[in-house]
């Protein structure tokens, strides 16, 4: 440059005073902007280099959060069919003593052959071949085998809780119907729309499994529930301060993780498939709210078809129900997947402690089952309503549905369990343990099933423990209060 001051043409270019600007030359500036459309990119927006971050992120359940069906023991079964003997008494309470020279009188054990059924799960899974030779972000089979395993896993996570054989025949029966149709009636709690936010709750429940030879070791809540835990415990319990740190502060433990009874310490765990959703899929479709679309199944697996018709009238007997004005929706299920839900053909309006009358006219053949969701009590409208409960379908075309009230709409459920080692009550009885089968390749694309064969079983029901129609704090302070209390 010879000693001489470079000239930008910005500050003081040829023929400009020091400071001054051409504004058609800064047009001319080369920008890179913000657009994300590559095929219409211009000037520097052209030059970009993409910043594509090669890690793929979650936004839903991952592997840690599958904890009921890791705390399973797991017993491997060798059929289908799935048999065991259970002795509910050693002989009779009367006749253990006699005279002198007398012989007691005859007693037996009491036995009872059991069955169980073992369910199918599986997930079909298929990679085109170019996806398998591009560079992806990830390599493209074994996200998609990932992906199919912690779907399977959180499939039967669910149903561990939820399943019902009853509406979805290939699933297995979970915790829900299993301890209402064989458990001990003292210990299901009805909290009817309130919080798990008392004691008295897992005392009586502990007490309840231990007066069946039981032991409490596991309590397994909603999210939102343990935070009510933490808080109730947190108020009237003592703690040993803990010793400062290094930097002179204190760890504050809000935690509650186990709580100490006469009966057995009850571990408490979290899990998010009891969230009030009772499971869900993606991070933006709560199973909780009544679909407007149809969830699952393809073309060659269709989910089924909505109900044709549902009526909801009040029938005068008696329930639980608070009065007012009350919006239904009915959707229907099978094992592909959930129809769009059906609207009741009008408001119901029944007096309090009546009962509501669904009449459910369906004529797709492929329906195993119905969902109900209602609204809160004298909503506005019928846009939000919530999953109340399920039940099957008959063959008639035609079916009835009594909503008495014992079931709350939006809620949630928790569960003790006995799981002691060498004698719990319930374990996983496995046919086939997670694996992938390849099948025939007949196009340019590598498929293949993931399989786990298995089902819940239940060996002593009256060492468990449910409490029904929980509505977490936060759900409740969200604007949810479907007794209007």
């Amino acid at each position: 440059m010879n000693g001489q001051a470079m000239q930008m043409p910005f500050a003081g270019g040829p023929g400009l005073p020091l400071g001054s600007y051409d504004p058609a030359l800064l047009a001319k500036a080369l920008t890179v902007n913000y657009g994300t459309d590559v095929a219409t990119l211009t000037g520097g927006a052209a030059l970009r280099v993409q910043s594509l971050d090669r890690m793929l992120y979650d936004t839903i359940w991952a592997d840690p959060h599958i904890k009921a069906f890791k705390l399973l023991k797991t017993t491997p079964t060798e059929s289908t069919v799935d048999e065991w003997v259970t002795r509910a008494a050693y002989g009779s309470p009367w006749g253990a003593v006699a005279g002198e020279a007398d012989n007691p009188p005859s007693t037996v054990a009491e036995l009872q052959r059991m069955v169980g059924f073992v369910k199918y799960y599986r997930t079909y899974r298929e990679v085109s071949h170019p996806a398998t030779i591009t560079r992806n972000i990830v390599a493209a089979i074994a996200e998609e085998e990932q992906a199919a395993s912690l779907y399977l896993a959180g499939c039967i996570e669910r149903d561990i809780f939820f399943g019902d054989s009853s509406v979805i025949p290939e699933q297995f029966d979970g915790l829900l119907p299993l301890i209402l149709a064989n458990g001990n009636e003292r210990a299901i709690i009805d909290r009817q729309g309130q919080p798990l936010n008392e004691r008295e709750i897992i005392l009586t429940l502990a007490a309840e499994i231990g007066a069946k030879a039981g032991v409490p070791t596991h309590m397994f809540v909603d999210p939102y529930s343990q935070s009510d835990l933490d808080r109730t415990m947190m108020d009237s319990e003592r703690f040993v301060l803990p010793q400062r740190s290094a930097d002179n502060q204190y760890s504050v433990d809000f935690g509650i993780g186990a709580i100490r009874t006469s009966f057995g310490t009850l571990n408490i765990v979290n899990d998010i498939f009891l969230a009030p959703e009772r499971g869900w899929f993606t991070d933006t479709e709560p199973l909780d709210r009544a679909p407007t679309s149809s969830r699952g199944g393809d073309s060659n697996n269709p989910a089924p078809a909505a109900p044709t018709k549902v009526e909801a009238a009040a029938d005068g007997t008696k329930g639980l129900m608070p009065a007012g004005d009350y919006y239904y929706k009915v959707s229907s299920v099978n094992k592909n997947g959930e129809s769009a839900a059906k609207a009741a053909e009008a408001v119901v309006q029944p007096s309090a402690g009546e009962k509501v009358t669904l009449t459910i006219t369906s004529d797709d053949s492929s329906i195993t089952g119905f969902r109900i969701y209602r609204s809160a009590v004298d909503a506005a409208n019928d846009a939000d309503c919530r999953f109340l409960c399920q039940c099957a379908r008959g063959t008639s075309g035609t079916d009835t549905f009594v909503d008495d009230g014992s079931w709350v709409p939006g809620t949630t459920c928790a569960f003790v369990w006995d799981t002691h080692p060498g004698d719990p009550a319930v374990d996983f009885r496995q046919l086939l343990p997670m694996m992938k089968l390849e099948l025939a390749i007949v196009k340019p694309a590598i498929p293949w099933l993931q399989m786990l064969y298995g089902y819940l079983r239940v060996t002593r029901p009256l060492r468990l423990g449910l409490v029904k129609n929980i509505l977490p704090t936060p759900i409740a302070e969200a604007g949810w209060n479907p007794l209007g209390v």
